[in-house]
């Protein structure tokens, strides 16, 4: 593909073919000048063509950096949310009686509805100290909202659940006094 420099090179070439063509019988000046014409039109169309590629190029690399932002905007996103909905920090000896030390023991909440029901968390002023399930259906857990909680059971990674989760084995009302 021609670049501008031999664009201008050929028309400058062109423009003196025309200026000679001056000087030749009409005859031969109109054949001259009709075959400037078509290359000066040539030149012309090419240089339409890499324009429009220019662009292309141009609106494809803008389209590019836009789905990349977009991209980065998503994953920060997603980040954000993981972090939020993290993993809590362990909590120790859930094997422990947990009216010892306290290990195991805040306040019931739901957190987030997932297609098979809901996350249930423990927080202990107001920080999540883990979330919690009950598959084996023992206990309804709905019964325990909002209530002071002592949990004893074993952490698992549980599909769908965005962190790990203790499988309630007993859980027992520490005040009924809602939190």
């Amino acid at each position: 593909m021609p670049d501008q420099e031999t664009r201008d090179r050929a028309g400058a070439l062109f423009t003196e073919a025309a200026a000679m063509a001056a000087a030749l019988p009409a005859k031969n000046a109109e054949a001259v000048n009709a075959e400037v014409k078509r290359a000066r039109d040539l030149s012309d169309t090419i240089a339409f063509h890499e324009r429009e590629k220019r662009e292309a190029q141009e609106k494809l690399e803008a389209e590019a950096a836009d789905a990349k932002r977009r991209a980065d905007e998503a994953v920060r996103r997603a980040d954000e949310t993981l972090a939020r909905h993290g993993d809590p920090k362990p909590v120790d000896a859930f094997g422990a009686r947990f009216a010892g030390n306290g290990l195991g023991m805040g306040w019931m909440r739901r957190d987030l509805e997932v297609p098979r029901g809901w996350i249930y968390k423990i927080e202990r002023g107001g920080k999540l100290l883990f979330y919690v399930t009950c598959p084996s259906g023992k206990y309804n857990l709905d019964h325990y909202l909002g209530r002071e909680v002592g949990i004893i059971g074993s952490v698992k990674q549980i599909e769908g659940y965005p962190a790990r989760v203790v499988e309630i084995e007993k859980i027992e009302i520490l005040s009924n006094t809602n939190g």
